[in-house]
């Protein structure tokens, strides 16, 4: 039998070629779906998230206060869980910043083949309170005054005691601008203006220079930068409110109101208005509660006699308080011997707002325990007396607060 030649077996050569281009290129088809099924679907899921924490931000930042930000942490959670974020929601408080982030994992449909599992999508947004001062003064006293030849207590802008103390804006004085040696480390952030020459030189501790003359050199005092409001505005004011305290022109009716919640008490939010005195005291603690709202407006004395913390902003619950106030007085006086608005007594000062006594004399002590005092404060002539008691600051300026909550400045977006 003849043998019949070896032929060679080109079928052989080509077995599981297919197999290997299918392997290929279903590698490349899940890797496409990766990109296009898995990749998309977490983007959308990431833009979703980052849309609900900028929405958190924008509901928490016109009630947020840096020194209670209970009601903008609310606001904020109310917010991402409106957005479908429930959990996975961190709000920050940090000073003039509040900030949200939201982190939600989110599972994959094709990644799982590659090894990649469930991935966590997070985004974050921060707004913070403008701390400029609209005026530009942080405090200043409006009454030209004789320039004498040794300071006096009662005359123009008065600042005794050895402790830090920073200025946020200017300090301005259309008489004297007396600021005994301060502690290393205050500042002022504007410029010193007054009309006499610096009382002694050489008590100037703050960076700045300070200004001499400018307006008051040429007989025209510096302006007071919070609006003064007339009385009549002030008395359709009061009318807003829901005080017991009735228009200025009758006086009040009865004590104020407070609502006691352990070791501090609470004001109720209103417009407090009289013709005569007012005295603001809590009755069952030392303290007024953070986060208290209220205004108060007279044409007598404001006095303020809470001996432990004294927080307060503006009133809100409706349009917002002349000069962004949370003390106006109207009472005249020709020396400081009585002051139009008195805070003497407490040992910490945590106000957003300005005070403002156009006629009369402003004297704040205490705060042993330190300050801050996001606003204005303007009266005719100003007094400061700061227990020497190191590294308690006390820090004034930066904006005041208006009646829909946080500065006068507002707010931004920062991130």
């Amino acid at each position: 039998m003849k043998n019949l030649p070896m032929l060679p077996n080109t079928r052989n050569r080509e077995r599981g070629a297919v197999a290997m281009m299918v392997a290929v290129m279903w590698t490349v088809l899940f890797g496409m779906a990766v990109l296009a099924v898995d990749f998309g679907y977490l983007y959308t899921k990431r833009r979703n998230i980052q849309a609900a924490a900028d929405s958190a931000v924008r509901a928490a930042m016109p009630v947020y206060d840096p020194q209670n930000s209970s009601a903008a942490i609310n606001r904020a959670n109310a917010m991402a869980a409106a957005n479908g974020y429930t959990s996975g929601v961190t709000p920050v408080a940090n000073g003039l910043e509040f900030s949200v982030s939201i982190a939600v994992n989110h599972p994959t449909f094709f990644g799982s083949l590659f090894g990649i599992g469930t991935r966590s999508v997070s985004g974050a947004a921060a707004g913070r309170l403008n701390a400029a001062p609209s005026s530009g003064a942080a405090i200043m006293a409006t009454a030209p005054s004789v320039c004498a030849a040794s300071p006096t207590w009662g005359v123009g802008i008065y600042i005794q005691g050895d402790r830090v103390l920073n200025i946020t804006g200017d300090v301005v004085s259309n008489g004297q601008a007396f600021m005994m040696p301060l502690m290393p480390g205050s500042s002022v952030t504007g410029t010193v203006k007054t009309a006499c020459a610096p009382q002694p030189a050489a008590a100037y501790n703050p960076r700045s220079v300070p200004e001499t003359g400018g307006e008051s050199a040429t007989g025209n005092p510096w302006p007071d930068p919070l609006p003064t409001v007339a009385l009549a505005a002030l008395n359709a004011f009061c009318t807003k409110g829901t005080s017991i305290y009735a228009p200025m022109a009758t006086g009040p009716a009865g004590p104020l109101q407070w609502t006691n919640v352990g070791p501090c008490d609470t004001i109720t939010n209103d417009v407090y208005c009289s013709s005569i005195d007012i005295a603001v005291a809590p009755t069952a603690s030392n303290s007024i509660c953070p986060g208290t709202r209220a205004t108060f407006i007279s044409q007598g004395r404001i006095t303020f006699g809470a001996s432990g913390t004294l927080n307060l902003q503006p009133y809100s619950g409706g349009p917002g308080p002349p000069d962004n106030a949370i003390a106006i007085s109207t009472y005249a006086t020709a020396n400081c011997g009585t002051q139009a608005i008195n805070m003497g007594t407490s040992s910490m000062f945590n106000v957003t707002g300005n005070a403002h006594a156009p006629n009369g004399c402003i004297n704040i002590g205490g705060g042993d325990a330190g300050m801050t005092w996001a606003g204005s404060i303007v009266g005719a002539h100003l007094n400061f007396g700061m227990s020497n008691i190191a590294g308690l600051p006390w820090t004034i300026g930066g904006g005041g607060g208006g009646g829909g909550g946080g500065p006068s400045g507002g707010w931004k977006m920062i991130r």
